[in-house]
């Protein structure tokens, strides 16, 4: 009996990974075809500089999306260099042990992200502002925010608030209050080195080869992408931190069997859930991978604590910092726009880029309601009925939309890090550095990190490849992940900044791709231009 549920697990591992990795293959084919012949752009333009068109649509002082052909050649010569590239580097750090590698990581993201928020000067602007400068007046006992729109119609920000204003707190007992708010940048930085330390120890455990790793580490330090993003004070980067170490504790809990790793889980996802609800995505990927793994196990008491505490958690913080601050303030918080108002506006078209925020689908509605949720959840699926109608109606404008929609987050490749350090305001005068990158430099950055992300999305659909051929699902986790981000950013509110945790979390499967990659090209090499074997040495002359 034993045998056959076994057998029947195994097949259900089988099918159920397979299918993972051909849809997320297939997803990864399509915007790597995208990412190698176009090139989509956050464009930046003044007064007078916007075009509107059916291809190109920029707007003045706003988030603009365009869509550019690209040089496949020019591509290819990239990635063939960037694959000589990993040939060359990975010998370098191949003696490099696991502990060492974490600790150079750390230091090294430590000091090259406080020296870049220092010189970007970047002050905090819409969303983030709101939930800054709420937290800093939180942090003083002034609880009015509580009553204004923002968070009557964003509650959930509240978690990130809790985070902002715990930090506040301290400084303001050391130092007094801020003049500026790039302590929380500053904390963002911390958090991404922490997402780097549990990156590099959870390619360790996932992946058996070495080289992995190594490539992990080097890709980890030359990700441009997060680095620049740490100037937004957002639940994005904490949420990463979270996420990546709730994937490494649940990884070592499946290996070693010690309870404390599987409750740390828990906490881990509740608090990434908590500074930014999108990680929902890493909570459902990781109760499948769960439950796949819980019942060839066998441990099914200390298995199921898990499970439900990893529950508690990830739903329980948020209501639970909620009620903190009604009990703290007196005021008592609606529950605030319902989530099927995000899947209408991510069907609607909006002068972004398709499915992009759009005030029109969301807060304007809300405020014409009353602040009604039961209303606008009542409208928000009617429009999604609509738009449902119309894209049954329409098979070739869908397909345009659903396209623009995908490649315009995923092949967006700085994932606005530049534009959040070029079009905010600042503290004062930007340092040199970031006076290069946001503005002579910036052509080139970008490039850079097109070349860049276009060898993470080949070394992913390889890493599939790979994953679907051995049959060997051990870090089906991470690409699970990043098909439950492709397919919710499909479906609801898109915008490229919200795709870069899963720009990370691609890292280490991609790192095993181009390991194989690179290893195909030399073969490549040696068989077209074999080395020749050395003459034997012609007999000394007898004197």
């Amino acid at each position: 009996m034993k045998e056959k549920i076994r057998s029947v697990l195994n097949k259900t591992e089988t099918l159920g990974g397979g299918a993972v990795c051909v849809l997320a293959g297939f997803l990864m084919l399509i915007l790597t075809l995208t990412a190698f012949q176009f090139t989509t752009g956050m464009e930046i333009v003044g007064p007078g500089g916007g075009v509107d068109s059916t291809v190109i649509r920029i707007f003045e002082n706003n988030e603009s999306v365009a869509y550019y052909t690209d040089s496949l050649l020019a591509n290819l010569i990239f990635f063939a260099v960037t694959l000589v590239g990993v040939r060359l580097l990975l010998p370098a750090v191949s003696k490099l042990r696991l502990r060492y590698e974490a600790v150079i990581v750390l230091a090294w993201t430590l000091v090259i992200g406080l020296v870049w928020i220092t010189s970007s000067q970047v002050k905090a602007s819409a969303d983030s502002a709101f939930v800054t400068d709420s937290a800093l007046k939180f942090a003083q006992g002034d609880f009015s925010d509580m009553s204004g729109d923002y968070l009557r119609e964003y509650p959930y920000q509240l978690g990130y608030i809790q985070l902002c204003e715990i930090v506040l707190r301290a400084v303001i007992a050391l130092k007094g209050v801020p003049d500026t708010l790039i302590v929380l940048q500053a904390v963002n930085v911390v958090f991404l080195a922490g997402a780097y330390v549990g990156l590099v120890l959870l390619t360790g455990v996932l992946f058996p080869d070495p080289r992995v790793r190594h490539l992990t580490f080097l890709m980890l330090i030359f990700a441009a992408q997060p680095i620049l993003s740490c100037v937004f004070t957002y639940g994005i980067i904490p949420g990463i931190c979270f996420a990546v170490w709730a994937i490494l504790l649940q990884a070592l809990w499946f290996k070693k069997n010690k309870l404390v790793y599987g409750l740390l889980s828990a906490v881990c996802i509740g608090l990434a859930m908590l500074v930014k609800n999108n990680n929902l995505i890493v909570f459902v990927a990781m109760v499948i991978v769960a439950a796949i793994r819980y019942f060839k196990r066998g441990r099914f008491v200390k298995d199921v604590a898990v499970v439900l505490a990893s529950a508690i958690c990830a739903f329980g913080f948020s209501p639970a910092v909620r009620m903190l601050y009604e009990r703290r303030s007196g005021v008592t918080l609606e529950p605030g726009m319902p989530y099927v108002s995000w899947i209408a506006m991510g069907l609607s078209e909006s002068i972004r880029a398709p499915g992009w925020f759009s005030f029109e689908t969301s807060n304007y509605k809300f405020r014409e309601l009353g602040s009604d949720p039961e209303a606008l959840s009542e409208l928000s699926k009617n429009i999604i009925s609509e738009r449902l109608t119309y894209f049954r109606e329409h098979p070739q404008y869908t397909r345009d939309f659903f396209y623009r929609k995908y490649v315009s987050q995923f092949n967006e490749t700085t994932y606005q890090s530049l534009w959040n350090n070029t079009v905010r305001g600042t503290y004062k005068a930007k340092g040199p550095i970031a006076s290069w990158v946001c503005g002579e430099g910036n052509a080139v950055t970008r490039r850079y990190m097109d070349v860049f992300a276009q060898a993470v999305f080949v070394g992913l659909i390889v890493a599939l490849f790979l994953m679907l051929r051995r049959k060997d699902y051990t870090a089906l986790i991470l690409p699970l992940t990043v098909l439950g981000g492709m397919l919710f950013h499909l479906i609801a509110e898109g915008k490229s900044q919200y795709i870069l945790p899963y720009f990370v979390l691609m890292l280490p499967a991609a790192a095993m791709g181009l390991v194989f990659c690179g290893d195909g090209l030399y073969r490549l090499i040696d068989r077209l231009w074999p080395k020749k074997e050395n003459a034997p040495a012609a007999p000394e002359a007898e004197i």
